[in-house]
């Protein structure tokens, strides 16, 4: 199977190395913005973001080079931030095969339209049929390093969300394959916000804590946690997803992690 991943940033380098451990040939093709990160690599430095060395196996391609690998690539990895997911995605489905199959692993939606990271591609591609979005718990650090992680993979095409689900598989990868789409997308993005909101509670129990007043807010923090994922259901559902899937890995899972050590967690 051969995988290209569209973007060098932390993500996309982990799961560059994840697809390869599991058995994949890989292509990681870094965007304009990627420069300084294959440069290091290449030079036989550790990745800046993930602080190690990516798989042996693994290629690297910056962009202008795109058009070598996109034609034979199965898979195309999408990891890019939300922010510039439109360009990227549509100078590399010039060059894609017309059957390639776009996992999506961005999370959030367009600024000025609104539009989920399915949506968008979608757009580009001319259908979503292609697609499948990559969800749950997934700390890029501990992705990298082969830890135990769960992935979601939603699809319209259930088929198609099984066989990409079975190429990332393993001892160490555990992956739910899901038709619901929009539940696992809106889930995805709203876990951020509500992460932001736990962290300022954790945020307050540390300037009490230097102040010797010994206040951890912890009843806050589960307070704001379980009105968060209230919320969430409210949106999914009001979107037409599934409160199952907010209550699995793509909800209640992301929103944990993200709590306990992701960046929105920590801000």
């Amino acid at each position: 199977l051969m995988i290209a991943v569209l973007g060098g940033g932390a993500m996309g380098a982990a799961l560059a190395v994840r697809w390869a451990t599991a058995g994949a040939e890989v292509a990681l093709l870094g965007t304009d913005f990627d420069t300084p990160v294959l440069a290091a690599i290449r030079d036989g430095r550790a990745h800046p973001a993930l602080g190690v060395s990516l798989h042996p196996a693994l290629t690297y391609w910056s962009c202008d080079e795109w058009g070598s690998v996109l034609p034979e690539a199965e898979v195309i990895v999408v990891a890019l931030s939300s922010a510039g997911l439109r360009d990227p995605v549509a100078i590399g489905a010039q060059s894609a095969r017309a059957d390639a199959t776009w996992v999506i692993a961005t999370k959030g939606w367009q600024e000025d339209t609104f539009e989920s990271p399915t949506e968008v591609v979608g757009s580009i591609l001319g259908s979503r049929q292609r697609t499948v979005s990559l969800a749950g718990p997934a700390l890029a650090a501990e992705v990298v390093a082969g830890e135990p992680t769960a992935f979601v993979f939603a699809a319209y095409d259930a088929e198609l969300g099984k066989r990409v689900a079975r190429s990332l598989r393993s001892n160490s990868t555990a992956t739910v394959v899901t038709d619901d789409v929009v539940g696992a997308e809106t889930a995805s993005a709203y876990k951020n916000v509500v992460a932001i909101a736990v962290g300022m509670c954790e945020g307050l129990s540390e300037r009490f804590a230097e102040s010797a007043l010994n206040r951890t807010f912890a009843n806050g923090r589960a307070a704001v946690f379980a009105q968060g994922m209230t919320d969430m259901v409210r949106l999914v559902e009001a979107k037409g997803g599934r409160a199952s899937t907010v209550l699995g890995l793509a909800g209640a899972g992301d929103l944990y992690v993200t709590c306990l050590g992701g960046r929105n967690g920590r801000f």
